[in-house]
């Protein structure tokens, strides 16, 4: 759970709001279609930006580590859950696609 790791303090994250009801219903008319998308099952599609994976692992070394053995560190290297800043870099990411898509 990246909530606890303290990474979310040290980051920046621009302002992300979502749409209100009020707000989407005020686009729409009698010929509009709704859709769902969950972006929170597609966070693994997406990197981790560069600069923060040196910050996102786990240190997965025994605690009966003998002296002299190396550390097992493995790093995370695609969104996680938890990190302010996914769900703005997933939804940015996703948002390009689909339009190089088109």
């Amino acid at each position: 759970d990246a909530t606890r790791s303290g990474l979310n303090d040290a980051i920046w994250m621009p302002n992300f709001f979502l749409p209100t009801m009020s707000s989407v219903l005020a686009q729409a008319d009698d010929s509009t279609f709704f859709g769902d998308i969950d972006l929170g099952e597609m966070f693994l599609n997406f990197f981790l930006d560069p600069r923060l994976r040196p910050y996102a692992g786990v240190d997965l070394t025994l605690e009966n580590n003998s002296e002299g053995s190396k550390r097992n560190i493995k790093r995370w290297e695609r969104s996680l859950m938890g990190v302010r800043s996914s769900p703005f870099n997933c939804v940015r990411i996703y948002l390009l696609s689909e339009d190089i898509i088109k």
